[in-house]
């Protein structure tokens, strides 16, 4: 039973982690099947569209997949970790924000375009071409963050509180992408003197762990909800909705 308690805390968050993907299906399904594409003696999968819509589709499979990957991390202790690819959804969701209001806009966000055609770009088959590569000039961050904060001034009238905010969340994981010291600090465990390299022992950094990955699918839902809209699914418009409201409601969140 103690192996299984875990799996019954944060019950809405873990029913939503569930019902994700099968609201997100009908809007990838009509861009599948893939194609084969030759790569480097192999083969990779590639959308035969390469559009705003595609990308927004790849941005948000790596969020509901990370979602999922990093509650299990944080089931089983591993709280670092978890919070690694807490940091890369981050990027993911300001991400199709930015594509969102792009898409639907007469001039889009500066980078725009651009962020597009790189997401697609090839990546290097040996050190040379990646040289070479390194050599663009990549869509920055900040450009990314302005395009999200744009997409929120409707609701949001405070442009630099948002800006701040999210430049410090941001700051804050980035510790945990790079390995910072505190990170590596927080494992220790006064009890063992040990390390703790088998999962957090600590039952508050879990359960804290746990609500930061709620919090996670409750923006990725609100952004979800704008995805639907632009792609004309009323349905799945209808249930990323209500399951964001749902959750919003919960005692689930941080």
């Amino acid at each position: 039973s103690d192996i299984l308690e875990p799996l019954m805390d944060l019950p809405i968050t873990r029913r939503m982690l569930i019902l994700v993907e099968q609201w997100f299906t009908p809007l990838v399904q009509p861009f599948l099947p893939l194609k084969k594409v030759p790569f480097d003696g192999s083969f990779h999968w590639d959308f035969e569209e390469h559009s705003a819509r595609t990308v927004i589709l790849g941005k948000a499979v790596r969020i509901i997949s990370g979602l999922r990957g990093a509650m299990i991390l944080a089931d089983l202790g591993y709280v670092t970790e978890c919070s690694t690819i807490l940091r890369v959804i981050d990027d993911f969701i300001l991400e199709i924000e930015f594509l969102v209001d792009g898409y639907g806009s007469k001039t889009p966000p500066k980078g725009y375009e651009e962020f597009i055609r790189q997401y697609f770009d090839p990546m290097p088959t040996n050190s040379d071409e990646y040289a070479e590569q390194r050599k663009k000039r990549w869509v920055a961050r900040d450009e990314v963050l302005e395009g999200f904060i744009r997409s929120t001034k409707w609701m949001m009238k405070d442009s630099d509180k948002v800006r701040k905010a999210v430049r410090f969340v941001s700051y804050a994981y980035d510790k945990y992408v790079h390995g910072g010291y505190l990170t590596a600090m927080e494992l220790y465990r006064e009890k063992t003197n040990q390390f703790m390299l088998q999962g957090h022992a600590g039952d508050l950094e879990r359960e804290f762990t746990k609500r930061m990955v709620a919090g996670r699918l409750f923006q990725s839902l609100a952004a979800f909800v704008k995805v639907a809209n632009l792609f004309g699914n009323d349905d799945a418009l209808k249930n990323f909705r209500v399951g964001g409201i749902e959750l919003s409601d919960s005692t689930e969140l941080p």
